[in-house]
């Protein structure tokens, strides 16, 4: 595994510092480009070939409707993607709740096969002083290479 945020919620809180602003921005354009495709099965009350720009209701099998799509499409950040669509579809109360559920770190205690993670201390998507290390020290199957230079997915 290489560059993995293990903990979602600290690698939201790195893409507001330094090159991880233009990074999130990025990654928010492409959610949303990958995302406008599916708008018709997940926005089945839309007028076919309507445009983004106009309000519908969300499919009603959602568990928490999704936002109305002209808000979707003007996402800023992964963050706000997640609140407005991915936490939504896939029936999480907060984008806090998603991000817990989804960190990696939660799983390591049970990984059953040998792992090597390798992480750059200067990376800027990941907050490295915040992953909780213990599960490398306690758990056989796992082995950290944390190195001091090598930014993210290098």
């Amino acid at each position: 595994v290489h560059s993995n945020p293990f903990d979602l919620f600290g690698a939201s809180k790195m893409m507001n510092k330094g090159l991880g602003y233009f990074y999130d921005r990025v990654l928010a354009m492409g959610l949303v480009r990958h995302f406008k495709p599916h708008q018709d099965a997940l926005y089945p009350t839309r007028a076919p070939n309507s445009p983004p720009s106009v309000s519908f209701s969300p499919s009603p099998s959602l568990s928490t409707p999704l936002a109305p799509w002209h808000e979707v499409a003007f996402s800023d950040t992964v963050y706000d993607f997640d609140e407005m669509a991915t936490r939504r579809m896939f029936g999480y109360s907060s984008v806090e709740h998603y991000y817990h559920h989804g960190s990696s770190v939660r799983y390591l205690p049970t990984v059953a096969v040998p792992l090597l993670c390798i992480l750059a201390e200067d990376d800027y998507m990941l907050d490295i002083p915040g992953i909780d290390k213990t599960a490398f020290s306690t758990n056989p199957n796992l082995l950290l290479a944390l190195t001091s230079r090598g930014g993210h997915v290098t």
